[in-house]
């Protein structure tokens, strides 16, 4: 007698790690984990060793649990815990229930450790201030923030999908799709830009996209107010993720940091999407070194299927000086605009003549060490 092959799907919520064996003739339909309620779609990726295929499913939902693993709060103020998102250094995001508005919520919690200064938690405490402010379509909403004891969190809206740097781990998006997403992005910008926001943080792993494939900003945890008073870092400390840094977040003299610094941070986002890794790689000194003394890599030269315009598009967003960037933000989401209506962009590419000349001036003026960069 021949049994058919099964396949193995393991829950998506990594504080469960409940598997089960399913006929091959299901794979592509939704489940629910019986043992946290998570729901997930099945989806085989390869062949283990015993002939059993093992699936990686894509998480789609999640339904409320009353065996949340011992690690995870039941209830956080009046949100009721339902899953486990994410976690990563900085602390846990979880799913939860809002009772009082009857709707579903991301609660951001960070870990006690990084709130232990004062500094730290006024900074923590600045997000809602400032993203409550926003109401764009593609701004991830806030809609609360609190304390439970030691417990600080953020609610804002739970948006299904998937972050943009999870979608270019599974395979990038193509040319026009990436443009469309990195325009999104930036009209959102634009609009905090002209509130007074900066993100000073802006990188796949702060993007969502939804179900839809429509592309939302979020977390706003080292936004800047402009007109703030708050001296929360002391001189010389650096805000950011390195590989996504604006050369004038590292070194101050090339300018004070403003809304062309999440231009730039935007502009690597794109080259990223382009070419499938980011402009400057390595320990965050190297990458901090590179980008204030190094032109990167044009992306045709990565991938040669990449439009010249949308090419110059990138460039000009991460020019080391901002004066050279974009007007604003609004600028370049016009270009991508353009660049996607197949119409002539704004931005010029430089001449030979242009380029060693905004060479000579880096190299003479604004050249750095790697110490210089504070890590």
């Amino acid at each position: 007698m021949v049994h058919a092959m099964k396949v193995r799907v393991a829950c998506p919520n990594t504080t469960c790690g409940r598997s089960y064996e399913v006929e091959p003739s299901q794979l592509g339909s939704t489940a629910e984990c019986t043992k946290c309620g998570q729901k997930f779609t099945l989806e085989a990726t390869k062949d283990t060793a015993g002939g059993v295929a093992e699936t990686r499913p894509q998480a789609t939902a999640t339904a409320p649990s009353s065996a949340l693993p011992a690690d995870v709060p039941q209830k956080l103020g009046r949100f009721e815990i339902r899953s486990r998102l994410g976690a990563g250094g900085f602390g846990a995001v979880y799913r939860a229930y809002d009772p009082v508005l009857e709707r579903e919520v991301a609660l951001k919690v960070p870990r006690a450790a990084v709130l232990e200064k004062p500094e730290a938690r006024a900074r923590f405490l600045r997000e809602p201030k400032a993203a409550a402010r926003l109401q764009h379509p593609h701004i991830v909403p806030v809609f609360d923030a609190g304390t439970d004891g030691e417990n600080y969190y953020i609610a804002s809206a739970f948006i299904a999908g998937q972050t943009l740097q999870a979608m270019i781990a599974a395979g990038r998006p193509d040319l026009r799709q990436s443009a469309q997403i990195v325009h999104d992005i930036a009209e959102a910008l634009h609009y905090a830009h002209g509130k007074g926001i900066v993100h000073r943080d802006v990188k796949p792993a702060n993007v969502m996209i939804d179900a839809d494939g429509q592309a939302l900003l979020m977390d706003f945890g080292i936004a800047h107010v402009e007109e703030s008073q708050e001296q929360l870092t002391h001189d010389g400390s650096i805000i950011g993720t390195p590989t996504y840094m604006a050369p004038e977040q590292a070194d101050r003299s090339f300018g004070d940091v403003g809304p062309h610094s999440d231009q730039y941070a935007l502009g690597v986002v794109l080259y990223e999407l382009l070419c499938g890794d980011t402009p400057f790689t390595g320990p965050p000194n190297i990458v901090i070194y590179n980008l204030v003394n190094q032109d990167p890599t044009p992306p045709c030269r990565h991938n040669a299927a990449v439009p010249k315009d949308l090419e110059t598009i990138c460039l000009k967003a991460m020019a080391k000086r901002p004066t050279d960037r974009y007007a604003d933000c609004g600028a370049m989401a016009d270009d991508l605009r353009r660049f996607l209506a197949d119409e002539p962009i704004h931005a010029r590419r430089l001449s030979a003549f242009e380029r060693l000349g905004r060479w000579y001036w880096g190299f003479a003026i604004f050249q750095v060490k790697p110490k210089s960069a504070g890590i």
